[in-house]
């Protein structure tokens, strides 16, 4: 990986720090690890920095403040270290940008694997999407990653990319749950239902501000589907 960047890992443990630098390295992943915001700025600033993981807890700043500032200054993907217990923890983790979390205590397998899995996706590695992909005013270049809405640029992270351009190119047909997981995010991620919710939520309020419509249908229980406009 030393050539598309380092993980920066961020954690105020030291126990943590040494555990999945060693996992990282193992798996010839370079590896930066801080123990606060402060360091974590200065690395985002001079190191080629490909993903971030990153604690809730931080001794000089609120992780999840941490996360919202490193998707909107840096647009450096993050994978969040949520404690078990604290769903609200995750769902704002989501709501700020991260594109996945990851509950401690954790596997340094599990970890790895979904490490692994978002740098894929934000490389666009994972399965193909069509190269040009169009439904009324709604234009997606799969090779930029780019979205475009109305003759306006529709900012979206990899993740809402490749939701959204899936659910597109599979206009006109229900799309489920677990369909969208794999595709997404990647095998192992089906029954993550409320990952996709809060991304779909996410998604859905950068189209309204262009649209100015619903143009993805939800089938409670059962997936989405893309609801195409003219004009």
């Amino acid at each position: 990986m030393k050539r598309d960047g380092k993980v920066l890992l961020v954690d105020d443990e030291p126990g943590v720090r040494g555990v999945v630098s060693r996992a990282l390295a193992a798996a010839g992943i370079d590896v930066v690890a801080v123990r606060d915001g402060a360091s974590a700025r200065e690395a985002l600033t001079s190191d080629h920095v490909a993903l971030v993981l990153l604690d809730v807890n931080l001794p000089d700043v609120n992780g999840l403040d941490l996360c919202e500032e490193i998707h909107r200054e840096y647009a450096v993907p993050v994978v969040m270290l949520t404690e078990v217990a604290d769903e609200r923890d995750v769902v704002r983790a989501l709501e700020s940008g991260a594109e996945d979390y990851i509950r401690k205590p954790f596997a340094t397998g599990e970890l790895l694997a979904r490490v692994k899995a978002v740098l894929r996706r934000t490389r666009g590695q994972t399965a193909a999407l069509r190269p040009q992909i169009a439904a009324g005013p709604l234009i997606l270049d799969s090779k930029s990653y780019r979205a475009n809405l109305r003759g306006e640029p529709l900012p979206l992270t990899p993740t809402e990319y490749r939701l959204l351009a899936f659910l597109v190119q599979n206009l006109g047909r229900v799309v489920t749950h677990d369909q969208l997981l794999t595709f997404v995010w990647g095998p192992g991620y089906e029954g993550e239902h409320h990952m996709l919710h809060v991304t779909m939520s996410r998604l859905r309020r950068k189209l309204a501000k262009l649209s100015g419509a619903r143009i993805i249908r939800t089938l409670p229980g059962v997936g989405y589907e893309f609801v195409a406009q003219e004009g």
